[in-house]
């Protein structure tokens, strides 16, 4: 219902463009009127008695509509309105990153089991808090890490949560303000701004002034959970060995709460500190959903209907060029790239030849990628500009020369893209090229355990080939087929191709099969893949 006394324009300087649009029109019908055209060869007196109006019909003429259509598009831009915009949050949980320090410091069990357990817990109970609403997990010490981007399943930050200690970490350390960045990074993948909690015994004095300016640039919000005791306790070394005395840094999270505006609570016995932050979590939620009730929802779209309806008369004759209609079904229509899908997938299929208009809007890389997605492997591979993508859909669809190829063409080159060459070359059975790309690799990277794993099993493989060489010259040493090669479970760095070609995010792939050649070789236990993935990212963030 329309609330007249609410109602207003939210753009009123578009009226302004009825002036000319009256104007116009006032113009356009005093040329149309008969008289006019005789005022200037017959007297004014005369003209009245000399022009004969009975036989001339009253009809719709092109500048009335004219002047009808102008106004409707000006009130249509001008943002008629008369109700508030309902916010987008309001069915919505905020989102949730939180970020888990793991510095040796929380090892201490001044609280029951430990600072780190007992973190691990109160995320636990936040968790089953939250029946909705997404959340990320980080974990820090001298660096962050994104242990898991945002999702709705707890079920899998139960599984990581479990196995992370201090342990995992690449670089010991308390270096919050990395884990800010990555919390940051992955809160930005969502329109609705949400909170970050740091689970710590303590953020260091260096480190306030990222947080202030984080709180002043951003709309998320920054909590933390301080957990330990005044009193402190002892972190135990590799060896079991007391070392250093560590206590709850409970001036400093008040300093912090201070000058950076970040809500702060401490760890209780009872549930009463997961139940406050979600509140204040709620509370800043609640804050966004009634700032953003000052916008007024725009209603000039309902005058698109009839400015419509008017464009509809133009079509009549002598109103408009009528093949105009024409040019534009057949502009739609031109070489039209949908076509029936020959390898039965659900959806459409893009054309093995691209139409001009297709080309209009996605790149070559964007219509691989389309193809890719749907397992068309053959087409994406002829239809990507990217090295790296291209030797990924041929390597998935067994053509693996052309894979070779393709990786070889990558430069500069990293430990992963020799490993990938060493699998091309390991799948046709060239084995001597396999073992050089492995070592390639392994020379840039000593600690590359897939590399290393396949390099053994080719060697051994070689050394069979050449023994059954030596004992039946006269057989193809080519006979001896490959054993199950591993493939890389990382995606490539940006210096794994081409810097005119960067390099494509594995992260939105939903194909299976890509993932399969990926995560083949994900270490048996979350700890051992997590370790690995913590150490890939910090490589990676230094390149």
């Amino acid at each position: 219902m329309i609330e007249l006394s609410q109602f207003h324009f939210i753009y009123p300087l578009w009226l302004l463009a009825l002036i000319p649009s009256l104007t116009l029109y006032f113009l356009l019908q005093r040329q149309q009127e008969a008289t006019s055209q005789w005022r200037n060869l017959i007297s004014a007196n005369l003209l009245p008695y000399l022009i004969d109006k009975k036989g001339e019909k009253e009809r719709v003429r092109p500048y009335r509509l004219l002047l009808a259509g102008f106004i409707l598009a000006t009130l249509a831009l001008a943002g008629p309105t008369w109700q508030r915009e309902p916010s987008p949050f309001a069915e919505d949980e905020a989102p949730l990153a939180i970020a888990l320090d793991l510095s040796p410091s929380m090892t201490v069990t001044d609280i029951q089991p430990s600072r780190l357990e007992r973190g691990k817990q109160k995320i636990r109970d936040l968790l089953a808090l939250r029946s909705t609403g997404s959340t990320a997990l980080v974990a820090y010490s001298g660096s962050g890490h994104l242990v898991m981007p945002l999702t709705e399943d707890s079920r899998i930050i139960e599984t990581y949560l479990t196995v992370l200690s201090p342990n995992l970490m690449p670089i010991p350390g308390n270096a919050p303000n990395q884990a800010l960045k990555v919390a940051d990074t992955a809160l930005s993948k969502t329109t609705v701004p949400g909170s970050i909690l740091f689970i710590t015994d303590g953020i260091g004095v260096d480190q306030t002034q990222a947080f202030i300016e984080y709180s002043q640039q951003s709309e998320n919000d920054i909590v933390v959970l301080g957990i330990g005791t005044l009193e402190g306790g002892n972190i135990a070394d590799a060896n079991n060995t007391t070392s250093t005395y560590s206590r709850l840094d409970r001036q400093g999270l008040e300093k912090l709460s201070r000058q950076a505006g970040v809500y702060v609570t401490y760890v209780s016995l009872d549930n009463s500190d997961v139940e406050q932050i979600y509140q204040h979590i709620q509370k800043h939620l609640t804050d966004i959903e009634k700032s953003d009730s000052d916008r007024w929802r725009n209603e000039g779209y309902w005058l698109v209907y009839p400015l419509a309806g008017l464009l509809l008369l133009w079509f009549r004759r002598g109103w408009t060029i009528q093949w105009l209609a024409v040019f534009l079904v057949g502009f739609l229509l031109w070489e039209s790239p949908v076509l029936a899908d020959p390898y039965g997938n659900q959806g459409i299929y893009l054309a093995e030849q691209p139409s001009s208009f297709v080309n209009l809007w996605l790149t070559r890389d964007q219509q691989g990628r389309w193809l890719f997605e749907r397992g068309n492997y053959a087409d994406a591979a002829e239809r990507f500009d990217n090295p790296f993508w291209k030797g990924i859909a041929y390597y998935i669809n067994k053509d693996f020369e052309q894979a070779t190829q393709q990786f070889s063409e990558i430069k500069p080159k990293t430990p992963e893209i020799y490993f990938n060459l060493g699998n091309a070359y390991a799948q046709q059975e060239d084995y001597k090229n396999a073992l050089k790309n492995y070592d390639r690799a392994l020379g840039m990277r000593s600690d590359y355990a897939d590399a290393q794993n396949n390099r053994d099993l080719v060697q051994k493989l070689l050394e069979k080939e050449e023994e059954l060489a030596k004992q039946r010259p006269e057989e193809q040493s080519g006979d001896l087929k490959a054993d199950k090669i591993v493939e890389d479970d990382t995606p490539p760095s940006d210096d794994d191709q081409d810097n005119d070609h960067p390099r494509p995010n594995l992260d939105g792939i939903g194909n299976t099969a890509i993932a399969d050649l990926w995560l083949q070789n994900v270490q048996t236990t979350p700890a051992d893949f997590l370790k690995q993935k913590f150490q890939y990212q910090l490589e990676t963030k230094d390149q």
